[in-house]
């Protein structure tokens, strides 16, 4: 009896949370982030025209396997880089900062994959007038995405991800 008790306190101290938990909360944040976002630059683009579902799914798709990874990779690099070059400033500062820079890198890349699904890249100054146009469409809903990140939902995932 004293061993089940022992492995049943040794399994309820450990609180390790299972690594698919792990998965599926990221796999969440970043479907949503993604989502609505590549969902503004598509409405921004059509209107709201009966095509806007087939553009928003095909984009979502693109923007997921091109700009998400990019993100994830800026995103840590940007945040490292903060914390070296402003080590003095205060942890405030450095997150406010980390997240205006990991908006401003999540829309060019997002404004890019998307206009590329949506015109493609045949004609420079089409893309640029269409690239900015999703740029700014989409970058205040994703400055605040990015604040929320910065100073809410990446401390606790840390702390989750630990857990």
């Amino acid at each position: 009896m004293t061993v089940v008790t022992h492995s049943f306190t040794e399994q309820s101290n450990s609180g390790s949370r299972p690594v698919y938990q792990k998965i599926a909360i990221i796999a969440l944040i970043m479907i949503t982030i993604c989502g609505s976002l590549t969902g503004i630059m598509s409405f921004a683009n059509r209107n709201g025209s009966e095509t806007f579902l087939n553009q928003w799914a095909s984009a979502f798709i693109f923007a997921g396997l091109v700009a998400l990874p990019i993100g994830i990779i800026v995103m840590g690099l940007v945040s490292k880089l903060i914390e070296k070059v402003l080590s003095g400033a205060s942890a405030l500062s450095q997150k406010l900062l980390t997240g205006v820079v990991m908006a401003v890198v999540m829309e060019t890349a997002m404004a890019a994959t998307s206009t590329i699904n949506h015109i493609g890249f045949t004609d420079l100054n089409e893309f640029s007038i269409m690239w900015s146009h999703n740029f700014f469409a989409a970058l205040p809903f994703g400055l605040i995405i990015a604040m929320l990140m910065a100073l809410v939902i990446k401390p606790k995932l840390e702390s989750f991800m630990k857990s």
